[in-house]
């Protein structure tokens, strides 16, 4: 019963990966009570990878994993999560929305770069237009708050993405 947001990148201080813009957004959520309800209650959680500190001051409860090299787990925290948040601002095509999207997991990320490559809006995930983190934690908050956008056949989504995005596809 537990809405799984995860995030993360090699290195979370990076300042072309947007960490910072997605705590103000999920600082933004925070002030809507339904969130902030559904949240202190443990009913959205983050699930955050990768190197550098976890954030603070967040509203919902944060689980940092810290550094993860390893593919297998990887796979299994992307399979457990109910979205990826990309938050590059910098990124021809991020490989966190390539392993997300081949494990089924959909992915909320800016309209940027090779983004809209692997995100078809409503299918497997959304694009946000602006840059911003009030534009990004409303995508975020009408996730989290509309569960009919949370319908997804994720067998389904990760065949699509694993078939789009094979060596082979690639190299043709």
């Amino acid at each position: 019963d537990t809405l799984i947001l995860t995030a993360g990148a090699g290195e979370t201080g990076e300042i072309r990966k947007g960490f910072g813009l997605l705590c103000d957004a999920l600082r933004g959520c925070g002030r809507s009570p339904v969130f902030k309800e559904e949240a202190s209650a443990g009913r959205i959680r983050l699930v955050l990878f990768g190197g550098g500190p976890a954030p603070r001051g967040l509203p919902l409860p944060v689980q940092h994993l810290g550094r993860v090299d390893s593919r297998e787990q990887l796979a299994r925290i992307y399979a457990a999560s109910d979205v990826f948040l990309v938050t590059s601002i910098e990124d021809n095509l991020p490989n966190t929305m390539l392993e997300s999207l081949c494990c089924g997991t959909p992915v909320i990320g800016f309209n940027i770069g090779g983004m809209p490559d692997g995100v078809t809006p409503g299918e497997n995930g959304w694009l946000v237009d602006e840059i911003s983190a009030s534009a990004y934690g409303r995508e975020l908050l009408a996730f989290c708050l509309d569960k009919s956008r949370r319908q997804f056949d994720r067998a389904a989504l990760a065949k699509s993405a694993a078939e789009r995005f094979s060596l082979k596809q690639q190299s043709t």
